[in-house]
């Protein structure tokens, strides 16, 4: 199956100065999640049938460098917690483990008083390591942050603004369920 995905959202190359939506995140989630997918099955499956089969690369170096790979951003994105622990604040998160962008919005919906700023706060709370500064940045403006998407090549300046609101639970979504079960069409 060949997938002919649209590419990234960047409203920046439209010159739109807003930033980014949440949809734009999500968008340009599923295009990590694409890239990887395809490194996945072009470059390393094939790299490791090789090494099952002691054939040996003269390219093996290349294709073993992270730069090459979307998996830190897409595991910045989506990495979900091994221990069960809520709501850390706190400063030296080095021995705890670090969740991914959606699970910590998912995370702060959760709370009634939770607003955008402290979603932000809490994200550069935990990723604010030298590691993490090539894929995420502060930006400028108030509630934006910029990720480098693409491997790095892709830089796009998203707005949370509203973003607690847009990931919450709808409460007409259970109901739809119930009434679906109820109804006699």
């Amino acid at each position: 199956m060949v997938v002919d995905c649209p590419g990234f959202q960047n409203p920046a190359s439209c010159g739109h100065q807003g930033g980014a939506t949440f949809q734009d995140l999500c968008h340009n989630y599923l295009q990590e999640r694409l890239q990887l997918l395809f490194h996945q099955t072009t470059i390393v499956a094939p790299r490791d049938r090789y090494a099952q089969e002691h054939i040996e690369l003269k390219c093996d170096d290349l294709a073993e460098n992270e730069i090459y790979s979307p998996n830190p951003l897409v595991s910045l994105l989506d990495r979900t917690s091994q221990n069960v622990m809520i709501r850390t604040s706190q400063p030296d998160l080095r021995d705890v483990d670090r969740w991914g962008l959606l699970w910590l919005l998912d995370e702060e919906a959760v709370y009634p008083g939770a607003c955008d700023e402290g979603f932000i706060e809490r994200l550069f709370m935990h990723y604010r390591d030298r590691d993490h500064q090539l894929l995420l940045r502060k930006a400028p403006g108030t509630n934006q942050f910029v990720l480098h998407h693409l491997q790095g090549t892709n830089p796009v300046m998203y707005t949370a603004t509203g973003w607690l609101k847009a990931s919450r639970e709808n409460p007409m979504a259970r109901a739809a369920v119930a009434l679906l079960h109820e109804s006699t069409k």
